[in-house]
C-alpha cells in the first residue's frame, strides 16, 4: 500500500511523496519484475509477484517531478531536506491517515493499496492535510473479494512456472487481472490503444464503452465508500459547475472588486476603499496596473475569462486610464474611475468621487450576482427606512 504525501513547504521545495508499500502493485511491481529489488535504499527479497502482500510496509519517499518520472529518495535524503524532526512528523501523519483510511475502506469491503496525501507547512510548524483523501484520484483500491478471489489463483499460476512475470500471465489470462477503482484503468485503455507517453503528443480519443466504463468505476466505488446514492448533477457548462460547487461551500462569494493601483499612495487609497466594500461583503483584489500596452492586455485578457461578476476600480492616479484608448475598453466588465480626493474627474468613463459612497455603489452593480452582497445591501438599505420612518414619527 503506498501512502504518498506532497509537501508544500517553500519556493525551493516543490513536493515529496511519502510511500508505504505493504503489497507489490503499480511501478514498484513493473520494477521489480524487471530485476529492481532495492527501493529507496530498501532491498525487497526474491521470489515476491505481483500483488503479493509485503512481510510489513516498508517506507520509500520521492520527489514529486513536475516534468518525467519522480525520482527516489532514501530516508536519509530526505531527512537533508527537511530535518529529521519534519521528516519524522511528516511521516508519521501520512502513516496515521494511511492507517485510518485502511480502517474505513475495510469496513466498506475494500481494499487501501496505495494513496497519496498532500500537505502543507504554515508559518507556525504546523502540517495541514491540504487535498482530498482516498479517492481514486489519489488512490488505488479494489474490494476484498476480488482480491480473495483472485490472487490465489495468480499464485498457484505463477507455480507452475509457465509465466516469467505475473505481467506475461495478464496477457495470457486477462481474467484474472485485479479490478481496480483508481485512475489506472484510464492509462491502461490509453496504453491498449497504442498510446506510448514517452513519444506521442496527444492522447489518443476513448470509446464511448471506455468512458462509460471509467464513469461507472467512478461512481461504484462512491457509493461503496460513502454509502450515498450517487446523483448525477444537472446539466451546466463546466466552468459554471465550478463557480456554483465553491460559491456553495463559502469558498467564493460570487463577485470580485479589482483595485488597480501604480503609486504608493493608490495603495493607501485602495485600502480606504477596500474597507467600504468589506462594509457590503465584496471581496476584492488589490493589482498593479500594467503602464506597458502589451501587459495590460493580457491583464484584460485574464480577467475577461472571469465566469463571475467583476468591476475594476481605478485607484487614484490610475483614473485617468479609464478615458484613454486602449485596452481597458475592450473588457467586458465595468471599468470605473476613483480619483484621489479632490482630484478632478477625468472627462470621460464612469466614475465614482470620493463622496459618492463607493462601497454602496458598487454593491449595486454586484448585487443581482452576488448573494451575500446583495443580502448586506438590502440590509443596509431596511436599516435606512426604518431610520427614516422613526424621523417622520418623531
Amino acid at each position: 500500500m503506498f501512502v504518498c504525501s506532497n509537501l508544500c513547504l517553500d519556493r525551493l521545495l516543490k513536493g515529496l511523496q511519502f510511500i508505504h508499500p505493504c503489497y507489490l502493485w503499480g511501478s514498484m511491481a513493473a520494477a521489480y519484475e524487471k530485476g529492481d529489488r532495492t527501493f529507496c535504499g530498501l532491498k525487497l527479497p526474491d521470489g515476491l509477484i505481483r500483488f503479493q502482500k509485503l512481510d510489513k510496509p516498508i517506507f520509500t519517499p520521492t520527489t514529486k517531478a513536475e516534468v518525467g518520472h519522480d525520482e527516489n529518495m532514501t530516508m536519509e535524503d530526505m531527512e537533508k531536506l527537511l530535518g529529521k524532526e519534519l521528516a519524522q512528523r511528516a511521516m508519521e501523519a501520512a502513516m496515521k491517515l494511511f492507517q485510518r483510511g485502511s480502517e474505513l475502506m475495510r469496513k466498506r469491503g475494500l481494499l487501501l493499496l496505495d494513496t497519496k496525501y498532500e500537505f502543507g507547512l504554515d508559518d507556525k510548524g504546523v502540517i495541514h492535510v491540504i487535498d482530498e483523501v482516498n479517492t481514486p484520484d489519489s488512490s488505488r483500491m479494489c474490494t476484498i473479494e476480488e482480491y480473495d478471489a483472485k490472487y490465489p489463483k495468480i499464485a498457484a499460476e505463477m507455480k507452475t512456472g509457465k509465466y516469467a512475470d505475473v505481467t506475461e500471465l495478464m496477457k495470457a489470462k486477462p481474467e484474472m487481472k485485479m479490478k481496480e477503482f483508481s485512475k489506472q484503468y484510464v492509462r491502461d485503455a490509453l496504453l491498449d490503444l497504442g498510446f506510448d507517453p514517452s513519444k506521442d503528443k496527444s492522447a489518443p480519443k476513448l470509446s464511448d464503452d471506455q468512458v462509460v466504463e471509467c464513469a461507472y468505476r467512478y461512481i461504484k466505488i462512491y457509493e461503496t465508500v460513502t454509502g450515498n446514492k450517487f446523483q448525477f448533477p444537472p446539466k451546466m457548462a463546466p466552468e459554471k459547475r465550478i463557480i456554483s460547487n465553491l460559491s456553495r461551500t463559502g469558498m467564493i462569494r460570487g463577485c470580485l472588486a479589482l483595485l488597480a493601483v501604480a503609486t504608493d499612495a493608490d495603495k493607501k487609497q485602495a485600502e480606504t476603499i477596500s474597507k467600504d466594500l468589506d462594509a457590503f461583503k465584496i471581496p476584492s483584489r488589490t493589482v498593479a496596473l500594467p503602464t506597458d500596452a502589451p501587459a495590460l492586455e493580457q491583464l484584460v485578457a485574464d480577467y475577461n475569462k472571469a465566469t463571475e461578476p467583476l468591476v475594476m476600480l481605478l485607484c487614484g492616479s490610475t483614473a485617468s486610464a479609464a478615458s484613454s484608448s486602449g485596452p481597458l475598453q475592450s473588457t467586458v466588465f465595468p471599468v470605473i474611475s476613483c480619483p484621489a480626493d479632490g482630484a478632478a474627474a477625468p472627462a470621460s468613463g464612469l466614475a465614482l468621487p470620493a463622496s459618492a459612497g463607493r462601497g454602496r455603489q458598487v454593491a449595486q452593480l454586484l448585487a443581482h450576482g452576488a448573494k451575500e452582497v446583495r443580502a448586506s445591501l438590502e440590509a443596509k438599505i431596511h436599516d435606512e427606512e426604518q431610520l427614516r420612518k422613526k424621523a417622520r414619527t418623531g
